[in-house]
């Protein structure tokens, strides 16, 4: 998020980001060295002092710590509309026969198994003009399984850390496993539960 924020205060200096590519190769070999250039100008924030730090770098992390806040204050926010704290899952930590967080939930009355998973996402887009960052590095989703094995996807979203991610699918589950019979894939247009 630093390397983010320290490139696009590099371009609120200079008035903008201009690229001297003339073709696709040369303009990502470009953004490479661009990125290498970035990436070495965050690790001063980790090798020098902070007196000793340049004022880019010093107002991209702050931009960075800003954007942080934000987010928490929103999750803050989020949860003192809420009553009651969702219905805690069993989490399985990501281990050698998966690679991402996860809960199995049966559905009442059913054979049928719900489950919600955490996934890392690196985080690679640029925000577009006037509009604030995406921040999400945490991906949250909710699926279960046909017949054949296959997956179907339900409900998911972005958020900016694992207890936020587990936090989100923990609401989804719940809100899923009210009213079972009502749950459809809008992707997939698939039902959990087979209407009869």
């Amino acid at each position: 998020m630093v390397a983010l924020a320290l490139e696009l205060v590099e371009e609120a200096a200079a008035g903008g980001r201009e690229f001297q590519a003339r073709s696709m190769a040369e303009f990502e070999a470009e953004d490479r060295l661009n990125q290498d250039r970035i990436g070495n100008a965050v690790d001063v924030l980790l090798l020098d002092a902070p007196g000793g730090w340049p004022p880019l770098q010093r107002a991209a992390l702050t931009l960075a710590l800003v954007w942080d806040l934000a987010d928490l204050i929103a999750y803050t926010a989020k949860l003192s509309l809420e009553d009651t704290l969702p219905t805690a899952l069993l989490w399985q930590a990501p281990g050698t026969d998966h690679i991402c967080a996860s809960a199995r939930v049966p559905v009442p009355e059913t054979d049928q198994l719900v489950w919600a998973k955490i996934d890392p996402e690196p985080f690679d887009g640029r925000p577009l003009w006037s509009q604030a960052p995406s921040l999400g590095q945490w991906a949250w989703a909710l699926h279960w399984e046909r017949p054949d094995g296959s997956h179907v996807h339900y409900q998911g979203g972005h958020a900016p850390s694992t207890a936020a991610a587990r936090w989100e699918a923990q609401w989804a589950t719940q809100n899923l496993l009210a009213d079972p019979y009502q749950a459809k894939s809008p992707m997939a247009g698939d039902y959990l539960i087979t209407p009869r």
